[in-house]
Parts: C-alpha cells; structure tokens; sequence
C-alpha cells in the first residue's frame, strides 16, 4: 500500500469511528446474511465481539505506518480465529462483508480509489493471516 491509500483509509475509518456500535453490528449483520453458518463461531450476545472487532480494526488503521507493528498482532489473531474454527475460505467472506458495510456507512466517501485501498489493505492482512497457519491448514 501506498502513502495515497494509507491516507484514504485513515481518512474513511475517521468517518466510521464515530457510529463505530452501528457500523461493527452492521458488519455481523451482512456477515451472517452472506453465510448464515458463520453464526454459529459466535456467542449469542454479540455486543463484546462487536467491540473486539471494532477495536481491532482501529488498532489496524491506527498502525499502518511502519507495517511490521501489526505483524505480531495478526498472526496472534489468526491463530486464534483458528482456534475458534474460522477456516481459509471464510476470510474471502468476511472481506466481502467488510466492504459492504464501509460502502454502506461512506456512502458518497466510497469512491473507487478508497475502495481499492481498503481491498488492498485486506488483501495484504489475509495474506499475512493465513501464512502464518499454513502449517496448520
């Protein structure tokens, strides 16, 4: 990612965090309606997992700059979504709904460019992920 995509994304997540609750029950909302057997990975009251979730995608914007700060932090989350039961194919899902929900709350804030950097940056976070487990997929 460039310094132009960092900035869109910064940008755009300042524009959710202020309806973080509604954007992180939005995002579970899609994910569930894409895949409905996701649901089961969760506990009935969403509101905790809303705010790790929401927690976590701050802390990822947060730290874009240098890259490598998130590195330890997302293999600890990969390793722990396996443990959970997440598979490979359902970070595919996750990212769908992830952009569904940014092009619901950005609205008009949407724009091509934006969407790509935030595709880019999803891109590069799976791909970290699921290296780190390949010995165990």
């Amino acid at each position: 990612m460039d310094e132009r995509q960092i900035s869109l994304i910064k940008h755009s997540w300042n524009h959710i965090l202020p309806q973080k609750e509604e954007t992180g029950g939005l995002f579970y909302q899609t994910l569930f309606w894409d895949d409905p057997s996701l649901r089961f990975l969760f506990g009935t009251n969403l509101s905790p997992q809303i705010r790790k979730f929401m927690d976590m995608m701050t802390f990822i914007v947060d730290n874009l700059q240098p890259f490598d700060r998130l590195e330890k932090e997302l293999k600890a989350l990969a390793h722990r979504h396996f443990q959970y039961g997440v598979l490979a194919v359902d970070y595919d899902t996750v990212g769908d709904a992830l952009m569904k929900t940014l092009a619901e709350r950005l609205q008009e804030q949407w724009t091509p460019e934006t969407e790509i950097a935030w595709r880019n940056l999803y891109r590069t976070i799976t791909q970290l992920m699921l290296n780190s487990l390949k010995s165990r997929l």
